[in-house]
């Protein structure tokens, strides 16, 4: 059963993840302006979702099931409610934002009317999350800084070693000379050296200057240059645990995947209209923040079979 394949994956899973973790800790006193940004930009992110579903999937029905409660750190009756969450976490686990059914399995299906045997008959739980990062934009930006750091490290390799401090480098770090003129666009990013710090002469000074610059550029072609999709590990086991009372096909990948790699439910968005918002809370304090409105999610009928439906 699938409930079983997840149990098995995570017990041999590296990661030290306790399966009976409680939730415990007070709740925050406060919110902040970017927490209620945040919070909108998910909520409407869970909307393009759930409706680009049902406009487009007829066989099917996307319900809302994850708490859609609007109260914030601040507000009256929200440590009570602070409270029902984490006990929520601690019995049936995290609860999936999405549900999908089949359309003639739930004909009538709303989320507060939910039995624990409609959910069962759920399909797939999908977990929503937004980014702020247009993906194609950050692709060209990632891909331009390696190019940059790439030419350069050619550049400063060539410094030194087509001239005399190649001589004074092999002389004083051989370890480090061998390093460089080795080095190639493919073996740049693995190079790892101690920077020395020579100062005696001028040429000494300069060429610690240079060493300082190509560590410097390697230590970018080291930064990751894909967006993720990364889940919190702290989340697996509440995951877990939603899965093991319902036994529902949970769409959420619990390791760091490149975002390309990946599979586009919905292949395009129209980007929504955004306006602020202000939250007054009890003692006074004001909180702006952004909220969006409309947008659209067209849905891959082809995506969503194969890795949803059939999966």
């Amino acid at each position: 059963m699938y409930k079983d394949d997840i149990l098995k994956l995570i017990r041999q899973s590296p990661l030290d993840i306790d399966l009976e973790a409680q939730v415990t800790g007070s709740p925050p006193t406060s919110a902040t302006s970017d927490f209620l940004t945040n919070r909108e930009q998910g909520d409407w992110a869970e909307r393009v979702v759930h409706q680009a579903i049902n406009e487009c999937a007829d066989d099917f029905l996307a319900v809302r099931y994850g708490r859609s409660d609007d109260l914030s750190a601040g507000d009256a009756g929200f440590a009570d409610f602070y409270a029902k969450y984490q006990n929520e976490l601690n019995t049936i686990g995290k609860r999936p934002d999405v549900l999908i059914f089949r359309a003639t399995d739930l004909p009538n299906g709303e989320p507060d009317t939910l039995s624990d045997r409609d959910v069962s008959r759920a399909i797939a739980a999908l977990e929503i999350r937004s980014s702020s990062f247009l993906i194609k934009k950050y692709e060209v930006f990632a891909d331009r800084r390696e190019k940059a750091a790439l030419a350069e490290c050619r550049s400063i390799r060539r410094r030194i070693l087509e001239s005399s401090l190649g001589d004074l480098l092999a002389r004083k770090n051989p370890k480090i000379y061998d390093l460089l003129s080795t080095a190639t666009d493919e073996t740049f990013r693995e190079l790892s050296f101690r920077r020395p710090s020579w100062s005696s002469t001028p040429e000494l000074q300069i060429l610690t200057e240079l060493l300082k610059e190509l560590k410097a550029h390697i230590g970018t072609l080291h930064k990751r240059d894909y967006l993720s999709i990364t889940p919190k590990q702290e989340d697996i086991a509440l995951v877990n645990r939603w899965i093991q009372k319902f036994n529902v096909n949970q769409r959420k990948t619990t390791v760091k995947v490149n975002v390309a790699a990946s599979s586009e439910l919905l292949g395009r968005i129209d980007m929504p209209t955004h306006y602020s918002e202000k939250k007054e809370l009890d003692r006074g304090r004001l909180l702006f923040y952004v909220s969006f409105e409309g947008g659209k999610g067209y849905l891959d009928p082809a995506v969503f079979r194969e890795e949803i439906i059939n999966a």
